[in-house]
């Protein structure tokens, strides 16, 4: 069992958790907005499940494919057979699905729920071919990652296209924290998956992946691990400077403590980083830079 537990990855399942949530209740829920809301207050916990299944089957489908690279890369907390991971995935992808469709019912848009499978479907392409590639397995769980707040904005459309939504929330900024707020996640997790590209070389190789480490060069990929990261230092300033009114003092010390200073000296040990455990330490970091972004939603709002 608590070798289950851990291949589930439960401190990632607890960050999406944690950020599917805050994010809901700081955008809507605290927004007063209740009464036109199609999840809150029955729905939204089982939204959130939905959430955590299709992203545990992302992880049970993609360890059952990468089972002989991970022993190579001497990967621990894996499960010890492979057929394991393919039982769990069936069990929760079918869990999944049956409490999708309650939901997408209950608002009275039942093919909504076609929206699991695809997500499920693009997941197990993902671990099966993509991943292998240069750069595409990069950006589909980059966009993933993003996916988690996406989603959200997508099951409450109607609300956000509303002016008066739009004027009372967050002193009439929620689009542009939004939109912040997504290209952050997809960019630090862009460049989380490229540092775990190279730290991984060794069994991907020999697993016949095609990744941009093993195509070019650790070097190379490292590079553009730390072009994307000036990118996202780029963008944290640009989003600062445009939007510096609705910082007050200790909510701009903490961006500046806690994002900014962290992301700069992301990209530092990245170029210098060189080897493996380097490189394991870096893409740790990055969650550490991901979690200090929610609590600055948090503070924000």
């Amino acid at each position: 069992m608590l070798s289950i537990i851990q291949a589930s990855r439960p401190l990632n399942l607890f960050i999406v958790a944690l950020t599917q949530y805050f994010f809901y209740y700081l955008f809507f829920i605290n927004g007063g907005s209740t009464g036109s809301l199609s999840l809150y207050p029955n729905l939204l916990y089982p939204f959130i499940v939905v959430t955590l299944i299709i992203t545990v089957c992302g992880y049970y489908i993609n360890d059952f494919f990468d089972h002989n690279s991970d022993i190579d890369n001497q990967k621990s907390n894996k499960l010890k057979h492979k057929s394991s991971y393919l039982s769990l995935y069936f069990l929760f992808l079918i869990t999944g699905f049956v409490l999708a469709y309650w939901i997408a019912y209950s608002i009275g848009r039942p093919f909504l729920s076609l929206i699991y499978i695809i997500a499920n479907l693009l997941l197990f392409l993902y671990s099966s071919h993509w991943k292998k590639q240069v750069l595409i397995g990069n950006v589909i769980v980059a966009l993933f990652s993003a996916f988690v707040m996406l989603i959200i904005v997508y099951a409450e459309w109607e609300l956000i296209r509303s002016i008066e939504w739009q004027q009372n929330t967050a002193s009439g900024e929620a689009i542009s924290i939004i939109v912040f707020y997504t290209a952050f996640i997809f960019l630090i997790s862009m460049i989380r998956e490229m540092l775990k590209d190279i730290e991984d070389i060794e069994g991907d190789r020999a697993a016949g992946y095609r990744t941009l480490p093993i195509i070019n060069s650790p070097e190379k990929a490292q590079v553009l691990s730390g072009l994307n990261s000036i990118i996202l230092i780029l963008l944290m300033a640009s989003w600062y400077y445009s939007l510096k009114h609705i910082h007050d003092t200790l909510l701009s010390l903490f961006f500046g403590i806690a994002i900014l200073a962290p992301t700069v000296l992301l990209t530092i040990f990245i170029f210098k980083a060189q080897d493996k455990k380097q490189f394991h330490h870096l893409s740790q970091f990055c969650k550490g830079i991901m979690l200090s972004g929610l609590i600055y939603l948090i503070l924000l709002m």
